[in-house]
């Protein structure tokens, strides 16, 4: 059993730990391989260590959503300035700007033009993290301010984000989310495999949602956004899920 809401594991090695969780790996050593990893720890209760209950680190809260823990990244402040990030990569080195727009996207950064980036975080360090324009001079241009003209954060918003399909892809997660075997009929304490597989496809589909959403922070998120609803519908699903044996 799991004690203190559910983790956001970041990293390949944390989805394959999950996926040995809830396939054929015995629950046992995937515990085992959780604690040793630092991402799960007994539930001290009083003066006894309970060892049925185990419940998220902080690293472990930072990883079962794809590295990012939500709730932190929307309640981050911000400082009313937006970075921008221009990267001058010659056509034929496709493969080269490919890798540039993926490592901007992991980041959270929004497309303004397919070369020009924008986020509301700090950027520093961003010119050693990127190898690929390190060692060419002016090839990565960063500025920091506030938009003229009398453009709102709002707008900088909707231009550098799909919100209409972050949200599309949290109706979609929601809808898995609510298929849970309990709710389609299975009875939760007679069979482990249906939970099983519904924890695969739930794990995939919350993946698939958060990857695409920035997290921003509180101030910047647009009307009707879908990601905090989601989170905590999340939490009350996987927090009352049956024992499985």
């Amino acid at each position: 059993m799991l004690a203190g809401g559910i983790a956001e594991l970041s990293g390949t090695a944390l989805r394959t730990l999950w996926s040995a969780w809830t396939g054929e790996t015995r629950l046992a050593r995937a515990l085992a391989n959780l604690e040793a990893s630092g991402l799960i720890e007994r539930f001290q209760g009083g003066r006894e260590v309970d060892a049925r209950i185990y419940r998220l680190t902080e690293a472990g809260r930072a990883a079962a959503a794809g590295g990012r823990f939500p709730p932190e990244r929307w309640s981050r402040s911000w400082d009313g300035k937006w970075r921008m990030l221009m990267f001058d990569i010659p056509q034929r080195e496709a493969s080269i700007r490919v890798r540039i727009r993926r490592h901007l996207m992991e980041l959270g950064c929004g497309a303004i033009q397919r070369s020009v980036w924008i986020t509301p975080d700090r950027l520093d360090g961003i010119v050693s993290s990127m190898p690929e324009v390190a060692h060419r001079p002016g090839s990565l241009l960063l500025f920091e301010g506030r938009p003229g003209g009398g453009v709102s954060d709002d707008v900088v918003v909707g231009d550098a984000w799909d919100f209409a399909g972050i949200n599309r892809g949290y109706a979609e997660y929601l809808n898995v989310l609510a298929a849970h075997p309990a709710a389609t009929g299975h009875l939760a304490r007679t069979s482990a495999t249906p939970w099983k597989n519904w924890l695969k496809a739930e794990g995939a589909a919350w993946q698939h949602a958060v990857n695409h959403d920035p997290l921003l922070p509180d101030a910047l998120l647009p009307s009707g956004y879908r990601g905090k609803e989601a989170w905590e519908r999340r939490l009350e699903t996987l927090n009352s899920l049956p024992e499985l044996g």
